[in-house]
């Protein structure tokens, strides 16, 4: 217990320089929204931190949908989705991201790190290896601890050591995880290269699309349109809740996988 009273008490302390100092800008209560702007303590501000990248919530059309739904099935689904949760809603929404994703099917989840913790961990076991680029998002580091299978980081879009560290590994079932567009850094995954390593070490794909939906691609589709790719990613995630103006998460992959 003094442990934790420490640890507790070391986070307060930095806890309180940090409003001291002004610099503490977690959980700011935001009064109002007015699309790129909000306002906190009655003041308007430029807000540089959305992700709504097109712009899209609030828009009259999928506030509508939003509405209507609401009208039809109520705030809520009377049970989680494997009993008495999933309604006509789900069904439709995956078929239509299948649909965007080109993929057979897809699986849709209530946010999007949920939706990396539960697919990898339900993926992965012990005597697998997952390899993760040492900067993919919090949640894909979680779902691979959470996992049991051995957790291999490689190098930032380091191709060379990716290899290496796949040369390394004994493990029978493989997955290499990345992030398409890495959220912190704002770069591309060398998507190609991956797949062609992919090939040759008998790995899956696993890509994380959360911030290239909307945004790469000459039409917005995402990361395989942007390097013009048909094939080579085996399961695709996203969420629901940045270009795609909502909440929740997805995979897009085989019938088989989902």
């Amino acid at each position: 217990m003094k442990g934790f009273k420490g640890r507790i008490d070391t986070l307060q302390e930095r806890l309180k320089k940090l409003r001291s100092e002004d610099h503490l800008f977690y959980h700011r209560e935001i009064e109002e929204h007015d699309n790129q702007f909000v306002v906190i303590g009655g003041k308007r501000y430029l807000n540089f931190t959305t992700y709504s990248y097109l712009g899209l919530l609030g828009h009259p059309k999928i506030n509508k949908a939003a509405t209507d739904a609401i009208n039809k099935y109520g705030s809520g689904t009377h049970g989680v989705r494997i009993l008495a949760g999933t309604t006509s809603l789900h069904v439709s929404l995956e078929k239509k991201i299948a649909k965007n994703k080109k993929t057979e099917a897809a699986a849709v989840f209530s946010s999007g790190y949920v939706t990396n913790l539960t697919t990898i961990s339900t993926l992965c076991g012990r005597g697998d290896a997952v390899f993760c680029d040492m900067i993919n998002h919090a949640s894909i580091v979680d779902g691979c601890l959470l996992s049991s299978a051995k957790f291999v980081r490689f190098r930032h879009n380091d191709m060379a050591n990716l290899r290496k560290k796949l040369q390394e590994t004994e493990a029978i079932g493989r997955v290499i995880i990345v992030d398409a567009v890495f959220s912190m850094d704002g770069d591309i995954v060398l998507l190609p290269e991956i797949i062609k390593l992919a090939k040759e070490f008998d790995c899956l794909v696993y890509v994380d699309e959360a911030h290239s939906t909307g945004v790469l691609g000459e039409t917005g589709a995402g990361i395989m349109e942007y390097f013009g790719l048909t094939e080579g990613v085996d399961i695709l995630m996203g969420t629901l809740s940045k270009t795609i103006p909502a909440s929740g998460g997805y995979i897009a992959s085989t019938n088989e996988i989902v």
